[in-house]
C-alpha cells in the first residue's frame, strides 16, 4: 500500500472514531440538558405552590388583624367612654354623624355618576335618531326629486319615468326653483 491509501484510511478511521465521540457527547449534553429541564419544571411547581400557601396565609393574617383591630377600638371606647363623660359622648356623636355624612356624600356621588352616564347615552340615542331622520329626509327628497324630472322629462322631451329611474340629485347643493317639488316637501315637513 501507498502512502496516500494509508493516510486516507487512517483519515477515514479518525473520522469514524471522531464522529462516535461526537455523538456520544452530544447524547450526554442532551441528557443533561433533559435532567436540568425536567428538574427546573419540578422547582417551578413546587415555587408556585409555596407562594400560593402563603399568599393564602397571608390574606388570612390580615383578615385576623382587622377583626383584632376593630374588637380594640371598640373595648377602648366602652374602657374611655364613661370615664370622660359628656365630652367623649359628643365627640363619638360627632364621629357618627361624619360618618352618616361620609355615606351620603357617596350615594349622592354614585347617583352622580350615574345620571352623567344616562346623560350621554341620551345624547347619543338623539344623535343616532337625528341621522335616522335626516336620512329619511334625504331619502324622500330623492324620491321626490326623481319624480318631478321625471314628470318634467315626459312632459318636456316625451321619455319615460323609467329611463331617468338611475338619475341621483344632491338636493342640498341644488337649487330647484320647481314649485311642485317644494309644495311636496312643505306638506311632507311642515
Amino acid at each position: 500500500m501507498s502512502i496516500d491509501s494509508r493516510m486516507l484510511s487512517m483519515d477515514s478511521k479518525v473520522k469514524s472514531v471522531d464522529s462516535r465521540l461526537g455523538r456520544a457527547f452530544y447524547d450526554k449534553i442532551d441528557t443533561v440538558a433533559g435532567n436540568v429541564k425536567s428538574s427546573l419544571t419540578s422547582l417551578e411547581i413546587i415555587v408556585l405552590h409555596h407562594l400560593t400557601e402563603h399568599q393564602l396565609q397571608l390574606a388570612s393574617d390580615l383578615d385576623f388583624f382587622k377583626l383584632q383591630r376593630a374588637e380594640l377600638v371598640d373595648t377602648s371606647r366602652r374602657l374611655v367612654m364613661p370615664k370622660r363623660g359628656k365630652v367623649a359622648k359628643v365627640v363619638v356623636d360627632r364621629g357618627k354623624d361624619l360618618e352618616g355624612k361620609e355615606k351620603v356624600q357617596g350615594v349622592q356621588e354614585e347617583k352622580d355618576q350615574v345620571r352623567a352616564i344616562e346623560g350621554v347615552t341620551r345624547n347619543e340615542i338623539h344623535k343616532r335618531d337625528q341621522s335616522d331622520k335626516s336620512d329619511k329626509i334625504w331619502t324622500k327628497l330623492t324620491t321626490l326629486d326623481k319624480e318631478t324630472r321625471s314628470e318634467q322629462s315626459q312632459a318636456g322631451q316625451g321619455k319615460t319615468s323609467s329611463e331617468n329611474s338611475g338619475q341621483t340629485i344632491w338636493v342640498l347643493g341644488y337649487a330647484d326653483t320647481s314649485s311642485k317639488m317644494l309644495n311636496q316637501i312643505r306638506a311632507a315637513y311642515l
